[in-house]
């Protein structure tokens, strides 16, 4: 996952180097896997989703979080027990579902804009779709992430 994040980060610099400001989207499921904050605190290994974000020493191919400025107690995707860290799934709820934007998508540089609390983690939507259902006919075990985007002319 570490060399795809980078394929990732050379892709967007390249965009950057044909545009100064390119307006880009980053979504998707960036679980590192069980037991992710042990290996971090332990063994000083970095987490996917701030290696795709990027450095803000280079602020303009940072990329801002969706969900940022979503309600902290309903920020997160997916609940799974952590068998490193002994923690079951109930107490262990994991944002692993992202959505990260370009400077300019969110500074109105372009024809939409991502507004603040424009990200949301649609429990809703996911508890309607399955409700009745058994956890093996969920739609998925994740919940699913929006982000609207609206014109600024």
């Amino acid at each position: 996952m570490a060399t795809e994040a980078l394929d990732v980060r050379r892709y967007i610099d390249a965009k950057f180097d044909q545009k100064p400001a390119p307006g880009l989207l980053l979504m998707g499921d960036g679980n590192d896997g069980p037991g992710r904050d042990f290996f971090e605190s332990r063994y000083l290994f970095f987490d996917l989703v701030s290696n795709l974000q990027g450095d803000v020493v280079r602020a303009e191919r940072y990329f801002n979080h969706a969900l940022f400025d979503f309600p902290e107690r309903v920020r997160w995707t997916a609940r799974y027990d952590d068998a490193i860290g002994g923690v079951k799934a109930a107490n262990n709820p994991l944002l692993i579902d992202h959505i990260m934007m370009s400077q300019a998508l969110c500074r109105g540089q372009l024809p939409l804009v991502a507004q603040a609390h424009a990200g949301a983690v649609e429990h809703e939507a996911f508890e309607r779709g399955n409700a009745g259902a058994t956890v093996s006919q969920r739609s998925s075990d994740h919940r699913p992430v929006s982000l609207t985007l609206v014109a600024t002319t």
